[in-house]
């Protein structure tokens, strides 16, 4: 046979997926989509789209129609790998299939179709793994997702679903698909057709009821964030991280733990923060998107895209805000605020000061309640204090400005530029 033949995907070659995340989740009474809600520091989407994942997929299809152009940004983003299709009519899940079907590259009668609700942010990796293993075992024509347990909760509202997730024959759906023609049914009718043209059902049942929870309004998505957060913080208990109230610490998914770090009640780590071992956190802090140094020490403050070095003590009532930088040892004490600053190591910011725009060199001293007036309505301006200076309390730094090193700003002193007593130590330009 001559000239190239149409590819083809193969059962051996990975099944293909459909992520069902059209609809509008009217219930969540939101102006921007269901899929985009998060829990644990990711949407719902992107938590499903990564147990998907998990499947190696040889295609992976988003349906999108309800805010498409927001939801697929986003589903491109957290799936880079996935190829996007516009469900228009938004008539039912069925109608989304037959649009994620007609996205596919050709298949294999035999191919597995693996097709999940956008919205279960608890289902896991390796349950699809074991479904679509299950579905291949037995010879399935379609195999439904269903729980074996109930959950503890008293709200009768919130259950596990029967459904959520399917595997079928890419054969099997196609013709129940063709059965149902243009009808808006459910899912649970498409299955009924395959069944009636003869297929073989299956049901994969889950011990783990919480996989099978979707999420309808915002009682269901705090229950199930409470439930993620949960698991997060025992994985990380199981890994050598110390809790001290488990209820009160919560631990989004991309952060990052050593071994013998402790945690006390009220503690929030977010985003992509990584704390180090040995260091304490808490109580009463929050933490996003920063590092934490082997055996620093975090009371009672805020840290926001910052760098904390090993062993420094921050707070308690501390605010380190996006930019700053604490070198090893360094302290930054009660009711400091500090932006975009480099701080040396074993270099002390005491209390009660504003410091802002600043490169601070090993081993400096501020005193009580300095100012550094890096803002003066139009523009900003950096302040480059040397190693070993001390700057007394109550002192206001106008920069641009420049402490020597080892030299000593005396307190009470307006500091602007870097004047001939300023060269000298004798810090007092007021």
């Amino acid at each position: 046979m001559s000239g190239e033949t149409e590819s083809v995907t193969r059962p051996d070659a990975g099944p293909v997926a459909i992520v069902l995340a059209a609809g509008e989740g009217s219930r969540m009474r939101s102006a921007r989509s269901k899929l985009l809600h998060t829990i644990g520091g990711h949407s719902l989407l992107h938590l499903v789209c990564d147990a998907v994942a998990a499947l190696q997929p040889s295609q992976m299809i988003v349906v999108v129609g309800y805010q498409s152009e927001l939801v697929g940004t986003h589903a491109t983003k957290v799936a880079p790998a996935c190829k996007l299709v516009t469900q228009n009519d938004l008539d039912g899940p069925v109608s989304a299939i037959r649009a994620g079907l007609g996205a596919l590259s050709p298949v294999d009668e035999r191919a597995e179709v693996v097709i999940v609700f956008g919205d279960l942010p608890l289902l896991s990796g390796p349950t699809l793994q074991a479904m679509a293993s299950a579905h291949r075992r037995d010879s399935d024509d379609a195999t439904v997702l269903a729980s074996s347990g109930g959950l503890e909760t008293a709200d009768d509202d919130f259950q596990a679903t029967d459904a959520g997730a399917y595997v079928f024959d890419y054969g099997s759906l196609s013709a129940g698909l063709a059965q149902a023609g243009e009808r808006p049914i459910e899912m649970s009718a498409l299955v009924s057709l395959t069944k009636s043209e003869g297929g073989h059902i299956g049901t994969f049942l889950t011990d783990d009821p919480w996989q099978t929870c979707g999420v309808d309004d915002r009682v269901q998505l705090a229950r199930l964030g409470v439930e993620f957060n949960r698991r997060q913080v025992i994985r990380w208990m199981r890994a050598g991280v110390t809790v001290i109230d488990p209820d009160s610490t919560w631990i989004e998914a991309d952060v990052d733990l050593a071994q013998d770090v402790t945690l006390w009640p009220g503690t929030m780590l977010l985003g992509a923060t990584s704390v180090a071992q040995g260091a304490t956190i808490g109580p009463e802090t929050t933490i996003k998107d920063s590092e934490v140094g082997a055996g620093a020490t975090i009371r009672r403050s805020h840290v926001e895209l910052a760098v904390v070095g090993a062993g420094v003590s921050v707070g308690p009532y501390a605010r380190l805000r996006p930019g700053t930088q604490i070198g090893d040892g360094g302290v930054v004490g009660t009711f400091v605020e500090t932006k975009n600053i480099q701080l040396g190591a074993k270099a002390r910011i005491g209390h009660l000061t504003y410091c802002g725009d600043a490169t601070l060199g090993d081993e400096v001293d501020i005193g009580a309640g300095v100012v550094f007036a890096n803002w003066d309505a139009t523009n900003r301006a950096r302040t480059e204090v040397g190693a070993s200076a001390i700057i007394g309390a109550g002192s206001l730094i106008v920069p641009p400005a420049e402490v020597p090193e080892g030299g000593v700003v005396q307190p009470g002193s307006l500091v602007r530029g870097a004047s001939e007593n300023a060269k000298r130590g004798l810090l007092e330009d007021s």
